[in-house]
């Protein structure tokens, strides 16, 4: 069975799959967006009013992250269903995004891939992505002396 390597940049804004053959061959890159919102910000001077259900007063920061786990919950899903037929997989990425993939990826029965690493990097271009995947993936040459 040939090795599908690919590596994953993201962040909880966005994502680049990136699947490179070789050290020259053209890479491919898939971009999703995510959907998950950023945190709603209220004045100082603004009442948080919050909504009574069946007498239990929920607050808006208690809906919003409710819904912000569950928007993280459908986004990890969503790529891990591209990841599901590579055989080596590098994380990569700011935040904690990466880490969600990872142990997700490591919970499922189905995925039949490994995790090579889960690294931390800041953003980059999309030739600085394919050059930190193939540079991973390379073969470790012995050191001649």
């Amino acid at each position: 069975m040939k090795k599908k390597q690919v590596g994953i940049w993201l962040d909880s804004r966005e994502a680049f799959i990136i699947e490179v053959e070789g050290e020259t061959g053209p890479p491919e890159i898939i971009h999703i967006e995510s959907e998950i919102e950023d945190q709603t910000h209220y004045h100082d001077d603004e009442p948080r009013r919050g909504v009574f259900a069946n007498e239990q007063h929920i607050l808006p920061e208690k809906k919003f992250q409710n819904r912000h786990a569950q928007q993280v919950t459908q986004y990890v899903r969503e790529l891990a269903e591209q990841l599901e037929d590579a055989t080596q997989i590098f994380i990569f990425g700011p935040g904690v995004m990466k880490t969600h993939l990872a142990k997700h990826l490591e919970s499922l029965p189905s995925f039949g891939g490994e995790v090579k690493a889960v690294q931390a990097e800041q953003h980059l271009t999309q030739n600085q992505l394919v050059a930190a995947v193939r540079q991973f993936f390379q073969p470790r040459r012995a050191a001649q002396f």
